[in-house]
């Protein structure tokens, strides 16, 4: 329930931030430029059954003037999320593995706070529809019980990038989950990341323009 709370606490409070005027004539204005092509992976922890998770993902989105961005993502879960108990059935110790399992596809949409050379932060919001897999094992018994679940994720946070080059950078972020659907108690969460990004479309786009200027020189000197 607490975590409820704090995802609609910083939904709201990236609704208000972005609600200023001034920052809704910023935002007209970065929409207005011609977007840039934008590809890259990302990963983060986050809880599922109470316990951190990883989840990589992987995006491809359009980049306004460096200050919106929208992505389309795939999110995963490299590897099940297992619970083991041990509960006592007619005087027998019956062990019980819960497996869990989480995917979805997402659209994210990122405004930009504060930028300049070496640091952004940003205001992300994502909403996903994706699935949930549980699978229940006991030991005194050969049957698992399997169940599939429909879930909508709403994802909310701040995220603070340092720029160790163009095309690098330090990363860290916060934010929480709300996950819709018959699952929301054991996937939704807040989420955290730290680790490196690399920017596969700038240097896609830095190595079209360098094989555009090398194609130009050599039709010059021909």
């Amino acid at each position: 329930m607490k975590w409820s709370i704090a995802g609609i606490m910083i939904c709201l409070l990236n609704t208000m931030a972005l609600a200023q005027h001034p920052r809704l004539d910023s935002l007209k204005s970065d929409l207005a430029h011609k977007p840039k092509f934008v590809l890259g992976l990302h990963n983060r922890y986050s809880l599922v059954a109470g316990d951190p998770v990883k989840v990589n993902g992987l995006y491809a989105g359009l980049d306004f003037n460096h200050g919106f961005r929208v992505n389309f993502g795939l999110n995963w879960m490299p590897e099940q999320h297992l619970q083991r108990s041990i509960i006592m059935v007619s005087q027998r110790r019956d062990t019980v593995t819960e497996s869990n399992q989480m995917a979805y596809v997402s659209l994210t949409g990122e405004y930009t706070l504060i930028q300049n050379e070496k640091w952004k932060f940003t205001l992300p919001v994502l909403l996903g529809v994706g699935q949930h897999d549980q699978v229940i094992n006991h030991s005194l018994s050969d049957n698992a019980v399997k169940t599939s679940t429909f879930i909508l994720p709403v994802e909310a946070g701040i995220t603070a990038m340092y720029y160790v080059r163009e095309w690098v950078g330090i990363k860290a972020g916060l934010g929480n989950r709300l996950t819709f659907g018959k699952s929301f108690s054991s996937t939704s969460g807040p989420y955290y990341n730290l680790g490196i990004s690399v920017f596969a479309g700038v240097i896609y786009n830095n190595v079209k323009e360098k094989i555009k200027k090398s194609n130009a020189n050599s039709w010059v000197e021909h």
